[in-house]
């Protein structure tokens, strides 16, 4: 597809001959704003699904776009979210509330702390490794009177399909 664009005045066509660096609002622009789940990884003796679907069970009432993601994907793999309650969401920090009578958390670190509840080493792990290939991790702790047990859903927004075209025009 061809776009035109109005240039008004001289100084703004000679400008777009100096321009070394374009920037873009990536949001909307490279990409829809639609974050998916991109994997799931379980630490200790919990499996994906079973970690998936206490995630599903605390961010189906969140409404936060992160949260909506966790659900998609819990849905799209057919898991069954178990019934959720006392409901607490902790801004900037993550949520967490009771499913299948466990404690369930699902933020970042910080939550954890201020809840006084331990991330496992190889959780928070993994957590590093999801931001470092440049997603957002998603930190899921449970405690069911035993050791902390969790893993990582790592959440990204995709580039739209149109997203190389329209960098390189």
């Amino acid at each position: 597809a061809r776009h035109g664009v109005l240039f008004k005045g001289g100084s703004h066509l000679e400008m777009r001959g100096r321009v070394d660096v374009v920037a873009f609002d990536k949001t909307g622009t490279i990409t829809p704003g639609k974050p998916v789940v991109t994997s799931v990884r379980a630490a200790g003796t919990l499996g994906e699904d079973r970690l998936l679907g206490l995630a599903g069970a605390v961010e189906r009432h969140s409404g936060h776009h992160l949260g909506a993601a966790v659900v998609a994907e819990a849905t799209r793999r057919g898991v069954t979210l178990p019934e959720g309650s006392d409901f607490e969401a902790h801004t900037g920090q993550g949520i967490h509330a009771r499913a299948d009578g466990l404690w369930v958390g699902v933020g970042r670190e910080s939550l954890f702390t201020t809840h006084d509840k331990v991330v496992p080493e190889a959780v928070a792990a993994e957590a590093r490794q999801a931001r470092e290939a440049g997603q957002t991790a998603l930190i899921v702790v449970t405690d069911g009177g035993g050791p902390a047990v969790g893993g990582v859903i790592a959440v990204s927004d995709q580039p739209r399909p149109d997203a190389a075209a329209a960098l390189a025009a």
